[in-house]
């Protein structure tokens, strides 16, 4: 009886272990740079991205994409201190939800991917 009551436990302890690690990686996936409004103007598709951690400045790349294609329209990499930073892509074209996507790279790494609309 004492050896199922152990097993049981393990099995609850690594049970807990796992959903602990599942929590820290949901919460591990959410930049801290973040694609936070677009709007389609006369000059492009003008992109608003907030930094929410304070500290050094940091490069990022912002795309329009071709969403079935996984296809680059057009981008603009910026530099963004603190706060909030707003770029302008050249797009002149009709924006389509199931054509269209936002994207978000930081070192060359995808960290945000948004439809249109």
């Amino acid at each position: 009886m004492v050896s199922r009551l152990g097993k049981a436990v393990a099995v609850l302890i690594a049970i807990g272990f796992v959903g602990l690690g599942f929590s820290m990686g949901m919460t591990a996936d959410q930049p801290d740079i973040q694609i936070t409004n677009y709007e389609q103007t006369e000059e492009g598709l003008q992109v608003e991205i907030t930094n929410q951690n304070p500290g050094e400045p940091v490069e990022v790349k912002i795309s329009l994409i071709d969403w079935p294609n996984d296809s680059e329209i057009t981008s603009e990499t910026i530099t963004i201190q603190d706060g909030e930073a707003t770029t302008t892509l050249a797009f002149d074209g009709e924006l389509d939800p199931d054509q269209h996507a936002l994207t978000l790279e930081i070192d060359n790494r995808e960290v945000q991917r948004d439809r249109i609309g």
